[in-house]
């Protein structure tokens, strides 16, 4: 029986929706997929140093170099999180003392003290700068509060996740020409070569990505943990790794790491007692995270992502915004490698166009 064409997109409609249905129940496997597959770029060039590709004689086997390489990086987290992880917890037992109303208390005095001096001053006449709504607009307690509590909700199935994570990376990494088969199951055989020439370079450009958004990571941890216990802050952990991690996201990253680590500066040293003056101890926080910022602007990108992304600062922050725009965070989290691969496909399929070598300039 031949089927009506309303009754065919009636068909297709229903399977549409059962699979975007199927796709959002198990959403968390895609986002283990995903994060497997980072690692996977990350992990991959050690596979490859220890598969021996350029040996004539002997090779590593695959699943070897892989079981390997997945045992240096479990390793290396299980390092950190023993070294980071007393640390962590003792933190924690401390900002969980924080009497948020009796600080907000103390700061509101200590503002409006520094308010009165302020209109006292000759020039500060009746426009005099408001400090109270200022300070309490950056600085939302609640705000600060309900992301601790959504990072502890968020552990409750750790394991598994790690379990699942870890199960899929090491069969992406044993796997050498899981991307070749792939695409020879789903591309027609006119564009196979095209393919063959984008999978290496898109691994590539991705690979170096990750690697420089890794290292950037470690070094705005580093510079945060130093520079904050250089003023005195001792419980830095946590503050240096959420400003580590929420710099992936551009622009507003760094923002959201400053005024974390500024919140929980303040409140650990009320808690302790450590500060006699709150907003001297602010400005000494904001002035750290500032020279970490332009460490990070001046140094870090230039030199670490100068060979991982090729496009202009001017591309980078077109596509930022406008992913930005469209997606919010997250559109700005995966912009840049995202477009990067954009730009790959577009050199492969049209190279010879002359908008697009505007764009991507002369082919080397």
């Amino acid at each position: 029986m031949q089927l009506t064409p309303l009754v065919r997109s009636v068909l297709q409609l229903l399977v549409l929706a059962a699979l975007a249905w199927l796709a959002y129940t198990v959403r968390s496997i895609f986002i283990y997929v995903g994060i497997a597959m980072i690692l996977t770029f990350l992990g991959k060039p050690l596979v490859n140093l220890l598969a021996g590709k350029n040996r004539v004689k002997w090779r590593m086997p695959m699943w070897l170099a892989a079981l390997i390489t997945l045992v240096v990086m479990v390793s290396t987290f299980v390092g950190l999180q023993a070294i980071l992880l007393p640390r962590f917890v003792k933190e924690m037992t401390i900002l969980s003392k924080i009497n948020f109303k009796e600080l907000g208390s103390t700061l509101q005095e200590e503002i409006e003290s520094v308010q009165r001096f302020i209109q006292d001053l000759p020039f500060s006449g009746r426009e005099a700068i408001n400090l109270e709504e200022s300070v309490f607009s950056i600085i939302n307690m609640n705000t600060v509060t309900n992301t601790f509590e959504g990072l502890a909700g968020g552990l409750g199935n750790l394991a598994i996740a790690i379990f699942s994570i870890l199960f899929i990376l090491f069969f992406l990494l044993k796997e050498d020409k899981l991307s070749e088969k792939l695409i020879k199951g789903l591309v027609r055989n006119k564009n196979l070569e095209h393919w063959h020439h984008i999978i290496p370079r898109v691994k590539n450009t991705l690979s170096r990505y990750f690697i420089a958004i890794s290292i950037q990571i470690t070094v705005i941890f580093t510079t945060v943990f130093i520079g904050l216990n250089i003023i005195g802050l001792e419980n830095v952990v946590v503050i240096a790794l959420f400003a580590a991690l929420i710099n992936v996201i551009p622009y507003l990253g760094p923002i959201f790491g400053m005024a974390f680590g500024l919140f929980l500066g303040i409140g650990q040293a009320y808690a302790l007692g450590t500060s006699e003056n709150l907003l001297e101890l602010g400005g000494q926080i904001l002035i750290v995270f500032a020279c970490v910022q332009l460490i990070d602007n001046f140094i870090t990108q230039p030199v670490v992502f100068s060979n991982s992304i090729n496009a202009t600062p001017l591309e980078i922050f077109l596509v930022i915004s406008i992913a930005g725009t469209l997606g919010g965070i997250p559109g700005m989290v995966v912009a840049v490698p995202a477009y990067s691969v954009i730009r790959i496909f577009a050199d492969e399929f049209y190279g010879d166009n002359q908008w697009v070598r505007f764009v991507l300039g002369p082919k080397k």
